[in-house]
């Protein structure tokens, strides 16, 4: 096996991937003819990783079930290179979403090589990682960080393993970008880099490194070195596997950098600065008496507010402006002559003028405080009971977008109370989306399309979207905005890339569904056990209702309907 994997070593490094390929078919045959178990065995994880880098999982899922016969009938379940298979299978079903077939085989790998192997062996260490990466799948941060530490650590202290310890470096920059934790990303980043650039440059696993330092460039606003990197990832991935899924992935997130690069001219930047440029020194002047009752930001409706202004949304409601928050007890003796020296400001800055639209009266101007938080809400809250009567978009337009100054401290106290739902409220809530996410994907979605009702099916498939996303703002403490700006919400703002694709999967017709589905209920349920909702592992959410709907405190909402909230 060791000379077929130097001779397929050498193969790789010239790029010569379908003659690497065709020598496995061949190697396979004789071994077949020898009935060397062991060697069959090796050779079909070879070429389920190479079905698996070519999107090929038809193929690799039919050499993983021949490999696993194998196991099976010559009982060969507690040799070395079993647990190796076991490992292969693992991580094929890994990239497939299939993550409960793929961590029964992880469980088996790692049975055998605790019996069989020294702790620091190579392939105790990739077993790690890959576990790892598992983790990361389902949205289990603190799992995946674990194992892609403990991999580290082990492969550091081992010889001769320079691209191995590049590998596990760059895993763990990627969990530390997931959350965001930006100087342990870079560390481990220039460890990883700099040892691929020594020792192993042509290493297809480089491009994944790139990958997350384009992805790190991103998140720091370095879009043009973002992008640079992004392409020089995107022509590897594409002369080593061709446009696989992986280019697919690295693609979605050139765009978003290309973006984020075209929209120099940000909404809540401009008006921040007209503000302090244009319009703070003319109230300063003509209302020397009245500013230290004032506040001043922009907040409310408008996509600037979320950062999501484009090209498309600067046709209407789009240029310098701001609001001016006058309290009420001022604002019936004031808030016309503020209004009036707003108007006269220059409607023109930087070259650009606010459009405004029909519907666009009362986003910037002299508002009356209090008014204008009743407005979305209708009242106040007084009790826990009274946050089920707002809309989540009401309370994130209260709560977003921002205040550059505010001198009397009103706004900055409502905005704080209303920052987010009460503990037992959330809770609720979360119970309502899950339990609504599991009767409309995992339950009515399939029987609908069994029924050949496609209506019905796709209305169902919609509202697990909705359901889903709104449960994701809840578990990360957000609140979920307007239905046009909700997935880039989660997807931009929330962080959550993995469930994102997974989402926008579900709308492209050469995927399944229900797998995905499935998937992302997986990954909801691991959310759940890491902030200690539920201790249940079963995927279906409604089991966990209950798991959850335990840690509500109030009696009042602990009695309302699973489905309220």
């Amino acid at each position: 096996m060791e000379e077929i994997r130097s001779r397929l070593d050498f193969l790789y490094s010239q790029s010569k991937y379908q003659e690497g390929y065709q020598f496995l078919l061949e190697q396979l045959q004789q071994a077949m003819v020898q009935e060397d178990d062991l060697l069959v065995l090796g050779i079909l994880s070879e070429l389920m990783g190479y079905y698996r880098v070519h999107a090929m999982y038809e193929l690799g899922n039919k050499m993983a079930l021949r490999a696993a016969n194998i196991i099976t009938s010559r009982q060969l379940e507690n040799t070395v290179m079993a647990g190796t298979t076991y490992l292969n299978i693992a991580t094929l079903y890994r990239i497939q979403g299939m993550f409960q077939e793929a961590n029964q085989y992880f469980l088996l790998c790692e049975a055998v090589y605790k019996q069989h192997l020294a702790a620091n062996d190579l392939r105790v260490i990739s077993f790690y990682n890959n576990y790892s990466l598992y983790y990361q799948s389902i949205g289990n941060t603190t799992k995946a960080l674990e194992y892609g530490l403990q991999a580290y650590v082990l492969i550091c202290s081992a010889p001769d393993s320079y691209e191995e310890q590049a590998i596990s470096a760059t895993n763990i920059a990627t969990m530390y970008l997931q959350n965001k934790n930006r100087s342990k990303v870079k560390e481990y980043l220039d460890i990883a880099i700099l040892l691929f650039e020594k020792h192993a440059p042509n290493d297809p696993h480089y491009f994944a490194t790139l990958h997350t330092l384009a992805q790190y460039y991103t998140l720091e606003g370095m879009y043009e070195k973002a992008i640079k990197t992004y392409q020089e990832v995107l022509d590897n991935i594409e002369d080593t596997y061709g446009r696989n899924s992986d280019y697919a992935i690295v693609y979605e997130n050139y765009q978003y950098a290309l973006d984020l690069q075209n929209q120099k001219t940000k909404g809540m930047e401009l008006c921040k600065q007209y503000y302090q440029e244009v319009g703070k020194p003319v109230f300063e002047k003509k209302h020397p008496e009245l500013m230290q009752y004032l506040a001043f930001g922009l907040i409310g409706m408008g996509s600037e507010c979320l950062g999501f202004d484009d090209e498309i949304s600067k046709d209407h409601d789009f240029g310098p402006g701001f609001m001016v928050f006058v309290p009420k007890e001022y604002f019936l003796n004031y808030g016309s002559l503020l209004q009036e020296t707003y108007n006269q400001l220059p409607k023109e800055y930087l070259g650009l003028t606010r459009i405004q639209s029909n519907q666009g009266e009362g986003r910037v101007g002299v508002v009356c405080l209090e008014d204008y938080f009743l407005q979305f809400l209708g009242y106040l809250p007084k009790n826990e009971m009274d946050w089920f009567g707002y809309s989540s978009q009401s309370l994130l337009m209260l709560t977003k977008g921002a205040i550059f100054d505010d001198f009397y401290g009103l706004v900055t106290t409502q905005r704080k109370q209303l920052a987010y739902y009460p503990r037992d409220v959330r809770l609720k809530k979360i119970v309502r989306a899950l339990s609504k996410m599991a009767q409309s994907g995992q339950y009515n979605y399939p029987r609908c399309k069994q029924r050949g009702d496609m209506v019905a099916m796709h209305l169902a498939l919609d509202e697990f979207v909705k359901e889903t996303m709104d449960c994701l703002c809840l578990l990360e403490n957000s609140y979920t905005p307007y239905y046009k700006w909700t997935y880039q919400y989660v997807f931009k703002t929330l962080g959550l890339d993995s469930l994102a694709g997974l989402i926008k999967g579900l709308y492209e017709e050469d995927k399944d569904q229900e797998i995905l589905i499935e998937t992302i209920c997986v990954q909801v349920v691991s959310k759940l056990q890491e902030l200690g909702l539920s201790e249940q592992t079963d995927p279906f959410l409604q089991v966990h209702l209950e798991d959850v709907m335990s840690h509500i405190e109030n009696e009042k909402i602990k009695r309302m309907h699973v489905m309220e909230g």
